[in-house]
């Protein structure tokens, strides 16, 4: 039995909200829930989070670096012995605030050649409200033999520092939520078990906070962070819509036009509005994509097999643009079946942004931004006619509307904030984010709908930490110029 027990507690938030995914139902996904219908977030699920996390941040996959991680994560039987897990993060529940529990968020893929959405490509997904927070309990059970002034702390800063440096928890994270912050130190207690009097305080603290932590915990200690474990480049976005443009990014649940801007309801009870995070990535992953095609570089989704695929009489089932395809590379269905042996994939977007054989290495986060300021944004209405091409007038029963979004002061208004995070950049995909950020800042890229104008812009240069960083914030807005 362990003779010693430590308490990690930590308040965690989630800016851009969470999906913590139990499952599908028809083409929604549903978050979890406990026995009385409260989101939930799954300490296996945080759990293997902070495993993978871990075990990235250790460097190459060395035999000394899988020792180390099984040793606090531990491994199942093989033939020396099980060694059980010495950390055990419990459920926790999703505080969701003055909103309501979950929302709807519908997405879609659309090819980067036709720009039209993609057989199959769309769905809709629960999540939790942009500012839900949660307290987690890690409960570390020293190794027998082992003392805690050891380096067995510095494995507990590691886990601090992990989750303080953003990780992405849940379903959907290429979507732009999912993202943790910690919204407050973290505490943690020791439990000598040996004394009979801690032991009970130790019991009494595990009862309370299965029941929902209401008895507070003696003795609790701050721990100060560990050094970043991870390279990575973390950016901030500013971007907000020049005078004279408009923007529509909706999501096909207007209240009083047939589209209508998407508004989200935040847990600190205010209404935002948002661009959600897949809008940039979407946007990002093509302009990049057609950068590396013009640098020669293998990419998976290129033209000509585009090209060839409609031409060709014989249609190749493998090059037709889909959710599958695209995640697998374009290669056939029996290659990486055998999960210990993943392909070999040359093509650099699918490095970054990830693939079904391997994790993306980049996020980008919902966009958000009051709603009602005096200094953010107003709707105006806009109305359309489909005009029938042989006789030249309006076609029966194609008159709509819509509304976007317009800014009500184009210097002083509130920006729509954007976070890219990427882990371990290269010189190449740094280059490729330069030249993207300047192609939205000059209006070569536009969001959204084709019934605005989609055009946004930079209000300040770029904020930028990490590897590489000087090539992005010496980026100067177009308005400055």
């Amino acid at each position: 039995m362990n003779k010693r027990v430590h308490l990690l507690l930590l308040n965690l938030s989630f800016p851009a909200g969470l999906a913590a995914g139990a499952g599908g139902d028809f083409n929604t996904l549903r978050i979890a829930r406990n026995g009385v219908g409260e989101p939930v977030l799954r300490g296996t699920s945080l759990a293997g989070v902070l495993r993978h996390a871990y075990s990235r941040s250790l460097g190459a996959n060395t035999k000394s670096d899988s020792e180390q991680v099984r040793r606090y994560f531990g491994h199942a039987l093989d033939d020396k012995a099980e060694c059980p897990s010495t950390i055990r993060v419990a459920d926790c529940v999703l505080n969701v605030g003055q909103s309501s529990d979950a929302l709807i968020r519908t997405h879609h893929l659309r090819s980067r050649h036709t720009r039209a959405v993609v057989d199959g490509g769309l769905f809709a997904l629960e999540c939790c409200p942009p500012g839900t927070t949660a307290q987690v309990s890690i409960w570390f059970h020293e190794p027998n033999n082992t003392s805690i002034e050891t380096g067995d702390f510095t494995f507990l800063q590691a886990i601090v520092s992990l989750l303080n440096g953003g990780l992405t928890v849940g379903g959907s994270a290429a979507r732009g939520i999912g993202r943790i912050e910690l919204s407050g130190p973290a505490k943690i207690r020791t439990f000598e078990l040996s004394d009979l009097d801690q032991h009970a305080i130790y019991l009494e603290t595990q009862r309370s906070l299965r029941i929902g932590g209401k008895l507070a915990v003696p003795g609790l200690e701050t721990m100060e962070n560990g050094e970043s474990v991870n390279q990575q480049l973390d950016i901030t976005l500013k971007l907000g819509v020049p005078r004279g443009q408009d923007l529509l990014v909706a999501d096909g649940q207007g209240i009083d036009h047939e589209t209508e801007p998407q508004r989200v309801h935040h847990a600190d009870g205010h209404e935002y509005w948002r661009i959600p995070g897949s809008t940039f990535r979407g946007l990002f992953r093509a302009w990049m994509t057609k950068l590396a095609a013009k640098e020669g570089l293998p990419v998976a989704d290129s033209y000509m097999r585009q090209e060839n695929h409609r031409s060709s009489k014989t249609k190749v089932s493998t090059d037709e643009i889909n959710g599958e395809n695209l995640g697998r590379c374009f290669l056939p269905k029996d290659e990486g079946a055998d999960p210990t042996h993943p392909p070999k994939i040359d093509c650099p977007i699918a490095s970054l942004f990830g693939s079904v054989f391997s994790a993306g290495r980049i996020h980008f986060s919902d966009a958000l931004s009051l709603k009602g300021s005096t200094k953010s944004y107003t709707e105006q209405i806009r109305m359309h006619v489909a005009v029938d091409r042989i006789t030249g007038g309006a076609a029966e029963s194609m008159l709509f509307d819509n509304t976007v979004l317009v800014a009500t002061d184009s210097k002083n208004m509130l920006g729509f904030e954007v976070k890219i995070r990427v882990t371990d950049p290269t010189e190449h995909e740094v280059q490729w984010l330069r030249k993207t950020i300047l192609a939205l800042d000059l209006g070569l890229l536009r969001l959204g709908s084709s019934k605005s104008a989609g055009r946004i812009e930079l209000q300040i240069p770029p904020t930028a930490t990490g590897p590489l960083a000087d090539q992005l914030i010496s980026i100067i807005p177009q308005r400055n110029r």
